[in-house]
């Protein structure tokens, strides 16, 4: 909420109040509507911002002086007992309202740090799932490498066939992890809105069977509104974890 909102609201609460306790004054004594008022700033305090609160309890002391405290409508005050307890209202408003906003910081810091200390986990959770995803294919690709360039040992054609398909897969498995990490710091860079767009359940799980390189089965599936790509990429990580540890 903007400041001058803040202004707007404190203002108007403190007026409304003070009117109301205008009107019941007779009946309620002007000593009540210190309370009333008081009562107001503190829960002006509980939302706003410490200047908002703090205008809002100079009002509040200048209304309860000017229309309340004998004599009325004046800012002079006739006894000495009134005196002291406008000097202490206008003490204890402020003291209330500036307490108030600092249990609200800190309140705020706390909640501030235990987000961070989550993001910190699951980051540290997901780098974890990433290192053993991206350590697994790099090994795939060392180990072939190494056995195609070894001149120690005679290798077979068909073999290096094997070992050349080993070494493609597991760099197209690198190239979707990779991917997959772009992905992640796109969205939460804010870069990457998501498009609702009707798509064909088919076309999503036979782009994710070809991008595991498994057999295409047959999927007795409608059509759906989702986010394709999202989609897409779960079902490829959900296949591609089915295939490796199946």
């Amino acid at each position: 909420m903007s400041k001058k909102r803040q202004y707007l609201i404190s203002f108007l609460l403190v007026c409304f109040v003070g009117g109301l306790s205008f009107t019941l004054s007779d009946l309620i004594g002007y000593r009540v509507v210190a309370l009333l008022l008081m009562m107001s700033v503190s829960l002006l305090a509980m939302f706003f911002d410490i200047t908002a609160v703090l205008l809002a309890a100079l009002l509040s002391a200048f209304i309860w002086d000017f229309f309340f405290i004998p004599p009325r409508f004046t800012f002079s005050i006739g006894q000495t007992e009134d005196r002291l307890m406008l000097l202490m209202y206008f003490v204890i408003s402020l003291l209330n309202a500036v307490l108030t906003f600092k249990i609200r910081q800190v309140q705020k810091q706390a909640r501030l740090k235990e987000e961070k200390e989550k993001s910190l986990q699951l980051y540290d959770t997901l780098i974890t799932s990433l290192s053993h995803q991206l350590k697994t294919p790099i090994a795939t690709i060392i180990g072939a490498s190494d056995n195609l360039l070894s001149r120690e040992v005679n290798i077979s054609d068909n073999n290096k066939e094997l070992l050349v398909e080993e070494i493609s897969l597991a760099a197209l498995r690198l190239n979707q992890q990779v991917s997959n990490l772009l992905s992640i710091s796109r969205i939460q860079s804010g870069f990457v809105r998501p498009h609702k767009d009707w798509c064909d359940i088919h076309e999503l799980v036979y782009n994710m069977l070809k991008k595991i390189d498994i057999g295409l089965s047959s999927f007795d599936q409608g059509f759906d509104t989702c986010y394709a790509s999202f989609i897409q990429d779960r079902l490829c990580h959900d296949g591609t974890c089915t295939v490796e540890f199946s």
